[in-house]
Protein backbone atom coordinates (compact mmCIF):
# COMPACT_ATOMS: atom_id res chain seq x y z
CA UNK A 1 0.00 0.00 0.00
CA UNK A 2 2.52 2.65 1.11
CA UNK A 3 4.14 1.71 -2.15
CA UNK A 4 0.98 2.36 -4.41
CA UNK A 5 0.71 5.56 -2.65
CA UNK A 6 4.09 6.54 -3.49
CA UNK A 7 3.95 5.42 -6.99
CA UNK A 8 0.15 7.68 -7.31
CA UNK A 9 2.13 10.62 -6.12
CA UNK A 10 5.17 10.15 -8.11
CA UNK A 11 2.94 9.62 -11.41
CA UNK A 12 1.91 13.08 -10.79
CA UNK A 13 3.72 16.08 -12.28
CA UNK A 14 4.61 17.85 -8.80
CA UNK A 15 5.78 15.05 -5.90
CA UNK A 16 5.21 16.19 -2.40
CA UNK A 17 6.92 13.15 -0.24
CA UNK A 18 3.62 12.30 1.77
CA UNK A 19 4.00 12.81 5.83
CA UNK A 20 4.43 9.72 8.39
CA UNK A 21 0.92 10.74 9.64
CA UNK A 22 -0.27 10.03 5.71
CA UNK A 23 2.14 6.41 5.38
CA UNK A 24 0.30 5.30 8.62
CA UNK A 25 -3.55 6.08 7.29
CA UNK A 26 -2.63 4.51 3.77
CA UNK A 27 -0.27 1.18 5.94
CA UNK A 28 -3.29 0.99 8.40
CA UNK A 29 0.25 1.10 10.66
CA UNK A 30 0.67 3.02 13.92
CA UNK A 31 4.00 4.92 13.78
CA UNK A 32 6.33 2.41 15.33
CA UNK A 33 4.83 -0.30 13.41
CA UNK A 34 5.09 1.41 10.20
CA UNK A 35 8.97 2.97 11.08
CA UNK A 36 10.17 -1.17 11.63
CA UNK A 37 8.30 -2.45 8.40
CA UNK A 38 10.13 0.12 6.41
CA UNK A 39 12.99 -0.95 8.16
CA UNK A 40 13.10 -4.34 7.62
CA UNK A 41 11.85 -3.95 3.77
CA UNK A 42 14.64 -0.83 3.11
CA UNK A 43 16.92 -0.68 5.85
CA UNK A 44 15.65 2.92 6.69
CA UNK A 45 13.30 5.30 7.90
CA UNK A 46 10.08 6.31 5.80
CA UNK A 47 11.26 9.75 6.10
CA UNK A 48 14.59 8.46 4.82
CA UNK A 49 13.50 6.61 2.22
CA UNK A 50 11.28 9.31 1.16
CA UNK A 51 13.56 11.84 1.00
CA UNK A 52 16.10 9.53 -0.97
CA UNK A 53 13.61 8.64 -3.71
CA UNK A 54 12.98 12.88 -3.74
CA UNK A 55 17.04 13.26 -4.27
CA UNK A 56 17.14 10.80 -7.22
CA UNK A 57 14.20 12.20 -8.48
CA UNK A 58 15.40 15.60 -8.50
CA UNK A 59 19.11 14.01 -9.82
CA UNK A 60 17.09 12.34 -12.89
CA UNK A 61 15.19 15.97 -13.41
CA UNK A 62 18.41 17.46 -13.77
CA UNK A 63 19.98 15.70 -16.50
CA UNK A 64 17.06 14.61 -18.06
CA UNK A 65 14.80 17.84 -18.52
CA UNK A 66 16.23 21.83 -19.23
CA UNK A 67 14.06 22.74 -16.25
CA UNK A 68 15.88 25.55 -14.07
CA UNK A 69 17.42 23.87 -10.47
CA UNK A 70 14.39 26.56 -8.77
CA UNK A 71 12.27 24.61 -11.15
CA UNK A 72 13.22 21.30 -10.08
CA UNK A 73 13.51 22.09 -6.64
CA UNK A 74 9.41 23.41 -6.97
CA UNK A 75 8.25 20.46 -8.74
CA UNK A 76 9.85 18.35 -5.63
CA UNK A 77 8.05 20.09 -2.76
CA UNK A 78 11.67 21.88 -1.53
CA UNK A 79 10.83 24.84 0.45
CA UNK A 80 13.70 26.43 -1.85
CA UNK A 81 16.34 26.09 -4.25
CA UNK A 82 18.93 26.59 -1.54
CA UNK A 83 17.42 23.33 0.70
CA UNK A 84 17.40 21.32 -3.04
CA UNK A 85 21.04 22.29 -3.57
CA UNK A 86 22.36 21.51 -0.48
CA UNK A 87 20.94 18.08 -0.42
CA UNK A 88 22.20 16.95 -3.75
CA UNK A 89 25.21 18.09 -3.09
CA UNK A 90 25.67 16.21 0.16
CA UNK A 91 23.90 13.19 -1.42
CA UNK A 92 25.76 13.17 -4.91
CA UNK A 93 29.23 15.61 -3.81
CA UNK A 94 28.46 18.21 -6.90
CA UNK A 95 26.26 21.07 -6.68
CA UNK A 96 23.08 20.76 -8.74
CA UNK A 97 24.71 22.75 -12.47
CA UNK A 98 27.93 20.61 -11.99
CA UNK A 99 25.86 17.40 -11.87
CA UNK A 100 23.96 18.46 -14.37
CA UNK A 101 26.96 19.48 -16.95
CA UNK A 102 28.61 15.73 -15.43
CA UNK A 103 25.70 13.42 -16.22
CA UNK A 104 23.77 15.22 -19.13
CA UNK A 105 21.72 12.78 -20.80
CA UNK A 106 23.31 10.08 -18.32
CA UNK A 107 20.09 9.08 -16.05
CA UNK A 108 21.66 5.49 -15.69
CA UNK A 109 24.92 7.01 -14.62
CA UNK A 110 23.43 7.98 -11.27
CA UNK A 111 21.34 4.30 -10.38
CA UNK A 112 24.97 3.40 -8.95
CA UNK A 113 24.45 6.43 -6.30
CA UNK A 114 21.64 3.96 -4.40
CA UNK A 115 22.09 1.09 -2.35
CA UNK A 116 20.58 -2.24 -4.16
CA UNK A 117 17.89 -2.41 -1.86
CA UNK A 118 16.78 1.14 -2.57
CA UNK A 119 17.26 0.90 -6.11
CA UNK A 120 14.96 -1.87 -6.15
CA UNK A 121 12.14 -0.21 -4.13
CA UNK A 122 12.83 3.18 -6.50
CA UNK A 123 11.84 0.73 -9.43
CA UNK A 124 9.23 -0.95 -7.93
CA UNK A 125 7.55 2.89 -7.35
CA UNK A 126 8.35 4.09 -10.42
CA UNK A 127 6.47 0.77 -12.17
Amino acid sequence: RIVAALRTQWRGQNFRPPTIAELCVIACLSKPQLIRVCKAACGETPARFCERLRLHQGANRLVSSSESVEQVADRLGYASQFHFSRNIKRYYGLAPLPFRRRYHNQPEAISGHLPAELLRAYRQVLR
